[in-house]
């Protein structure tokens, strides 16, 4: 069966709330950014140019340095891109910390600002799903 990043955001707001212990939070803010990630592929491959790749790195690092830097004229796409990378680069640092960064202490106070990222970002991304940009 297959999952959707409305699916992976569905259960992070659901570990968010139901959190009892530092496993739930980091596992929150792991799933809020993985829906975040997907979301934010699904709208970089829309625009109608893809972002300048840098010149190293990961996949999730490539992506959100894209977003970052569009290439659309459109500016209020732009707009959107940079935020959307923005977001990306910041919760992708979130899920570093909560996935292998055991020594650190992940808190409800993070836990709460990923979600409300994710949030930004899906509603970003939703304002272009009916556009035809």
């Amino acid at each position: 069966m297959a999952v959707s990043c409305d699916d992976l955001f569905e259960l992070a707001t659901q570990l968010a709330a139901a959190e009892k212990s530092e496993s739930d939070r980091r596992a929150a803010v792991s799933r809020a950014y993985y829906a975040v990630y997907h979301c934010a592929i699904r709208f970089h491959e829309r625009l109608p140019s893809q972002g300048l790749p840098p010149s190293r790195g990961g996949t999730h690092v490539q992506l959100s340095h894209a977003l970052s830097n569009p290439t659309v004229r459109d500016k209020e796409l732009r707009t959107m891109s940079r935020r959307i990378g923005y977001l990306c680069q910041d919760l992708h640092g979130k899920r570093v910390i909560a996935d292998y960064r055991l020594h650190e202490n992940v808190s409800s106070q993070d836990v709460e600002q990923a979600i409300a990222q994710a949030r930004q970002v899906f509603k970003l991304a939703e304002s272009t799903d009916d556009s035809s940009h």
